[in-house]
């Protein structure tokens, strides 16, 4: 029972055998066991009713690797919900973590294990070895599940030490894992499975993608040369080989021979994957540089290689510079068309990271982003009517669930003299948590017409904001933590040194950020918002930490963007990128909230999109820690 102990903390079997079941704790299997083919029915007792909410149990099934995912809606039986499934055939477990009602439930940020097991009751060749790769690798990329490297070597090391017949498919995973686990002997732990792969006459392509790694790794680039020589002979098109020069053009700076590069490219594999890629980085310049025309007859050129979100993109820059708005509603057209076309029949692959539902939600959300745009622009150009109905389309797929859809569909509402639907949209997204600040400006507008003055307002808005704000205090006490932050001292844009330790006995907020990272410059605003907030509190200070930049001059590249946008921003500058990986940092943008005694009490990965709830959570998280 330890081992079970080990990887799926709250498995223990139900108690009862009637109809509705009896539940004894959060999450429980009637299988702990389960052989290839046999049912496996998962009991779920959430803290709190979903109400009308969905609740769905999320299968990700895994070999060496992430192969699918699968839901499976939770039927509401007495005080929880029950959800059976198979696994799919040949895979070796299962990570299992629950939707609910738009709520994850992942065991703490472990997520639940659940491992095929053969006739012997011991788990199946390579299913300790597939969870150790989960353990860190996807799971937290995918999922942002915690990370245990040195259970997940313990767990690799053993599978593959009984099974050496595993060690040629997991030698990549083993490689990748070796990497993440400080101070272990790769020669030592890869030397047989390096001999076993260069002595086989049928290698892969992932056998040559792995010795590649391995002698880059080892510092041998003789070794690698000869191998990528006897690569490209057997596997001139391997996805290995496209990436390398992808990549090359990626990081050409000159325009015109990145044009010449991108030629080239389509000219060698014309069927790659990375065409979209090559073709969304070009758009983006044409875009950046304010070259709409330029961009739009690239697109013409390529337009069956164009993705929808590059549509979007493009249409609502050229929205916010305010460049010829009937030329920007073609665009948006042409994104339009693109999405409806992909979503009905879908050209792109499902990633074994999505369900059929998520991939499916995704294409919608396509559609969704372009018609929001499409109602922008309508509604620049005066023709209000036209965007309310755009954007009731919007409606259709997104389902009011993205604060900015949900702005500008109710002011167009309220332009229209539709109070009552104003009220009603407005409401849902705050209860929803799917509100802005302009959608709580058009619910008072709202509120005024209907009711003849704003008295009463705040309490009313406070009212409907406490779900929210109550589900958010309960969501960052589950998330409080208390570990010692690394220390650091780094230079600022101005040269002079910083160190974490000046600020000891005030709460420091670290953002790791870069200037290619999409998601670190959306999510700016609202942090320039958070700073502001706190600008007269000497207790509270915010430290931009600029990582991973991939041009040579990197503070010039810091201080140009930071002038540029006029940002009020204290940047420190990480030039060897030590600081951010003794953070443990796996991607950006990431926060750390450092509290007066120099310990880290939350970590927050990413951006929702939304800056205003950004702002909000700051507040919350510096208040719980001061």
């Amino acid at each position: 029972m330890k081992r079970l102990t080990l990887l799926l903390p709250l498995l223990l079997i139900l108690a009862g055998c009637g109809s509705v079941p009896e539940y004894t704790q959060k999450f429980a299997l009637s299988n702990a066991k389960p052989q290839a083919g046999e049912k496996v029915t998962v009991y779920f007792l959430p803290a709190a009713d979903a109400g009308e909410n969905e609740v769905v149990l999320k299968v990700y099934e895994y070999k060496s690797n992430l192969t699918d995912t699968k839901d499976y809606p939770m039927e509401k039986k007495g005080k929880g919900y029950t959800a059976t499934f198979t696994f799919s055939e040949g895979v070796r477990g299962g990570l299992l973590i629950i939707d609910n009602g738009g709520e994850t439930e992942n065991n703490d940020g472990y997520g639940w294990y659940l491992q095929v097991h053969g006739a012997d009751g011991n788990p199946v060749p390579g299913s300790d070895a597939g969870m150790a790769y989960a353990m860190v690798n996807w799971a937290e990329g995918v999922l942002d599940l915690k990370k245990d490297s040195e259970k997940a070597y313990i767990l690799m090391k053993n599978d593959l030490e009984k099974h050496p017949e595993l060690q040629r498919e997991f030698a990549q995973p083993w490689l990748n894992l070796l990497n993440a686990v400080k101070g272990k002997d790769i020669e030592a732990h890869l030397s047989s499975v390096v001999s076993l792969i260069e002595a086989a006459a049928d290698k892969s392509e992932d056998d040559y993608t792995f010795l590649v790694s391995y002698y880059t790794n080892r510092k041998n680039p003789e070794k690698v040369n000869e191998i990528r020589t006897a690569y490209k002979e057997k596997f001139p098109e391997a996805v290995y080989f496209q990436r390398v020069q992808f990549n090359e053009f990626n990081r050409e700076g000159d325009i015109t021979k990145k044009l010449e590069l991108a030629d080239k490219f389509r000219k060698d594999y014309p069927s790659s994957e990375y065409l979209d890629d090559l073709n969304d980085i070009l758009i983006n310049w044409y875009r950046d540089n304010k070259k709409y025309d330029d961009a739009l007859r690239y697109i013409d050129m390529h337009k069956e290689k164009v993705r929808p979100y590059r549509y979007f993109m493009l249409a609502l820059r050229m929205y916010e510079e305010e460049y010829d708005a009937q030329t920007a509603l073609k665009v948006a057209d042409m994104g339009i068309a693109k999405a409806k076309a992909e979503y009905e029949n879908p050209v792109d692959k499902k990633s074994a990271a999505e369900s059929e539902a998520d991939w499916k939600e995704g294409r919608g959300s396509l559609i969704a982003m372009n018609l929001y745009v499409k109602g922008l622009l309508l509604e620049q150009l005066g023709k209000k009517s036209e965007a309310l109905a755009v954007m009731q389309e919007n409606y259709s797929y997104a389902k009011g669930t993205d604060d900015k859809y949900n702005a500008l569909h109710a002011r167009l509402l309220l332009a229209e003299g539709k109070t009552a639907e104003v009220i009603k949209l407005c409401e849902d997204a705050v209860l929803r948590g799917y509100d802005n600040t302009q959608v709580a400006e058009t619910l008072r507008e709202a509120y005024i017409k209907k009711n003849g003055s704003e008295s009463g307002f705040a309490e009313y808005l406070s009212a409907l904001e406490k779900p929210q704000r109550d589900k958010l205090i309960s969501k960052l006490e589950k998330d409080l933590m208390n570990e010692p932050a690394p220390q650091f001292t780094l230079v600022d844009l101005s040269g002079k040194e910083v160190s974490l330790s000046d600020y000891k006995g005030k709460t420091v907020i670290v953002d790791f950020w870069a200037t290619w990272c999409g998601p670190c410059l959306q999510s700016f605003p609202g942090m320039q918002n958070a700073v502001d907030k706190f600008a007269k509190d000497e207790n509270v200070k915010f430290l931009f930490v600029n990582a991973w930049e991939r041009v040579a001059d990197k503070k010039t590249n810091a201080e140009d963007f930071i002038a540029k946008k006029k940002y009020t921003f204290h940047v420190l500058m990480d030039y060897e990128n030590k600081v951010i990986s003794d953070f443990g940092v796996q991607g950006i943008p990431t926060k750390f909230i450092v509290d007066k005694n120099g310990n880290i009490r939350f970590k927050s990965v990413g951006f929702s999109g939304n800056t205003d709830h950004m702002v909000k959570e700051i507040e919350a998280m510096v208040a719980m820690v001061k």
